[in-house]
């Protein structure tokens, strides 16, 4: 069966999953521009370092077991507790990329880029701390911190990014007049909202609703495809479409250097004037 060969060939799957988050990543990363007047560039950042956290959380799944059966199963809770967090750091960047991108510009608004942090503390005293203390069995745990930190940050994250990149599209691409570069970020929207369904809502199974009934086992029983094959084809159409889109910083650049020799035209224009007139 299809998922007898994706629990086979488990570790492949991790592996092309962390490295598409991760390519994300680190092509954001690079394509940053500080000179740019998009309030998108500004922001970009955020997006990438979720790219690179996410990428190495989902390598956690195949290189935590080998160290484990290297270092002996105690300390499994710790590596454990260790890859949680590092799961709540990534969504909280793709959470603050969202709330940025669409924060007013006035500063009396400016308390609104802390709500993401905030939920992170929330999240970090009750379903992490509190929640590690108070569980007898660490696999139990393990479900409900993760279902938590996927409802917690994961969902909002993924669904004002994508409102943001929508609003991005509207009020600073259509100006500039490339209609492709705001179609792939509508594009990368809606694989964000994609991904907010299939990252955030499908969870491992925990005692919690809706983790209890939509989970990661009921959804490979009923697709015989395990949530990672998907989260992995979304994340590649995110990349690409987020690739594509960037090519609107050129577009900018290109735009800047021709009003600049225009005005040293203009500039060169009225200097030969002047000396005519003297």
């Amino acid at each position: 069966m299809t998922s007898d060969w994706f629990t086979e060939n488990r570790t492949l799957v991790y592996f092309v999953y962390g490295l598409v988050f991760f390519t994300l990543g680190i092509t954001v990363l690079l394509q940053t521009r500080n000179y740019s007047r998009l309030r998108l560039a500004r922001n970009l950042p955020w997006l990438g370092w979720f790219g690179v956290l996410h990428g190495l959380y989902e390598w956690g799944d195949i290189f935590i077991p080998i160290q484990v059966s290297n270092m002996g199963e105690h300390y499994f809770s710790i590596f454990d507790f260790l890859q949680h967090g590092l799961l709540a750091v990534s969504f909280w960047c793709l959470f603050q990329f969202g709330v940025e991108l669409l924060r007013p510009a006035s500063k009396a608004w400016r308390w609104i880029r802390l709500i993401p942090s905030l939920v992170l503390i929330l999240w970090a005293i009750g379903p992490m701390i509190l929640g590690y203390i108070l569980t007898p069995d660490i696999h139990q745990w393990h479900g409900f911190a993760n279902a938590m930190t996927r409802y917690l940050l994961c969902i909002p994250g993924a669904i004002l990014s994508g409102i943001g990149l929508i609003r991005q599209a509207r009020l600073q691409i259509e100006p500039l007049k490339v209609p492709r570069i705001g179609n792939m970020l509508k594009v990368a929207a809606a694989a964000l909202f994609t991904y907010s369904l299939f990252a955030g809502l499908v969870t491992p199974a925990a005692t919690i609703f809706p983790a209890s009934v939509v989970n990661a086992d009921w959804f490979t029983a009923t697709f015989h495809v395990p949530p990672p094959v998907f989260r992995s084809l979304i994340g590649l159409v995110l990349l690409v479409s987020i690739t594509l889109a960037l090519e609107v910083f050129n577009i900018e650049t290109d735009r800047m250097i021709r009003r600049m020799e225009q005005g040293q035209v203009i500039t060169v224009e009225r200097q030969r004037f002047a000396r005519d007139l003297h």
